[in-house]
């Protein structure tokens, strides 16, 4: 279920930007994955 929901926007980020769709999904994923740490990180320090 997981798989088919990262996969559908990888799809569509594709489709959009050719080549270079991996580096920039890269890009979010690490962006995504930073947001959600710091947002534990403050709600874990308050």
């Amino acid at each position: 279920m997981v798989i088919v929901y990262l996969k559908f926007p990888y799809l569509i980020l594709s489709g959009f930007l050719g080549n270079h769709s991996e580096i920039y999904l890269f890009l979010v994923v690490l962006g995504l994955l930073r947001y959600f740490l710091e947002l534990l990180f403050l709600n874990g320090v308050k």
